[in-house]
């Protein structure tokens, strides 16, 4: 994939997997990214990236962004869904908080920002990638987590079957890590 001269979203991108691929696809010449997340301290200055303070768990956080990356950039090329909510407890401990704060941020927070870019490319015909950071666990479950767990595997399930209902200029992509310093 040529990601030359590409306006891209990264959630997440203040740690992890979402600061090392905003560090990666900067290099690329033309590429404009968006770097969102709750640390601003963490985003490097650099002239092509923007950074764009939200918790993506509150949707009218979600629907801001969408709107800055029009204002800003004029659209969005590629969205990487990588922000996450580790929680690692078994759901004996779980609090109703806990659930829902793991779920709005893994599931619905992806969900809806897929909802925001076939909006945005429902008309243009221009191609577009959406890319969702699960987890090996989705595939792959172990005992302790069962919430996170839960919530990696409700996004399988979700990009698989969006698989069958993407436009022919949309494409969705899912990535399966193992685990993350």
């Amino acid at each position: 994939m040529d990601f030359r001269n590409k306006r891209i979203i990264i959630t997440g991108a203040t740690s992890g997997i979402g600061r090392q691929l905003m560090i990666i696809l900067s290099k690329y010449e033309g590429v404009k990214i968006i770097a969102v997340g709750r640390k601003m301290r963490n985003i490097p200055i650099a002239m092509n990236i923007i950074p764009f303070k939200a918790d993506i768990s509150v949707h009218e956080e979600v629907d801001a962004l969408f709107d800055f990356a029009v204002e800003k950039l004029g659209g969005v090329d590629m969205f990487f869904a990588n922000a996450g909510y580790a929680y690692f407890k078994t759901s004996e401990f779980a609090t109703w908080n806990d659930i829902e704060n793991t779920y709005k941020t893994n599931v619905v927070s992806a969900i809806y920002s897929v909802k925001k870019m076939m909006d945005m490319h429902r008309h243009t015909g221009s191609e577009y990638l959406i890319a969702i950071t699960i987890s090996c666990t989705a595939k792959l479950p172990v005992p302790g987590n069962p919430v996170y767990v839960g919530s990696k595997s409700a996004l399988d399930g979700f990009a698989s079957s969006l698989r069958y209902a993407m436009p022919k200029h949309g494409h969705v992509t899912s990535i399966y890590p193992i685990g993350v310093k």
